[in-house]
């Protein structure tokens, strides 16, 4: 996924009818040529941050920076930016889920996942 910018989609007709894990910032780079339905999963602010602190460290560049308030800022501006792109997209779907509270209490959210799953869309059934 990371080489999605660059044009890297060979991995994207074995991925057809797959879950496949991809970062908000690199949506924008799929091919308009395939549909999508997107699990968005959002996390709690200050996960998200203490994550991208750890990715700065491991990187050796300076944590510090910038501070959580500005992050968060520039944070909620990307994601603003994502969903109106996403709104905008007449192949693709998407389904907001929080990360949170599918981990605290799965049922509610894994009911709301399920209510979305359209059986038509299985065409290449085994034995068919």
């Amino acid at each position: 996924m990371k080489h999605l910018p660059e044009g890297d989609v060979a991995w994207l007709p074995e991925a057809r009818g797959k879950a496949v894990k991809i970062i908000a910032a690199l949506l924008p780079h799929l091919p308009e040529t395939e549909t999508y339905r997107v699990l968005f999963m959002r996390r709690a602010m200050s996960e998200i941050l203490a994550s991208q602190r750890r990715m700065l460290v491991r990187r050796g560049e300076d944590s510090d920076a910038v501070d959580d308030a500005e992050m968060a800022r520039l944070f909620t501006q990307h994601l603003g930016r994502v969903f109106a792109w996403m709104d905008e997209q007449p192949r693709l779907t998407y389904l907001e889920v929080d990360y949170n509270a599918m981990v605290a209490h799965p049922a509610p959210q894994v009911a709301a996942i399920a209510a979305a799953v359209e059986p038509g869309l299985w065409r290449q059934r085994e034995g068919s």
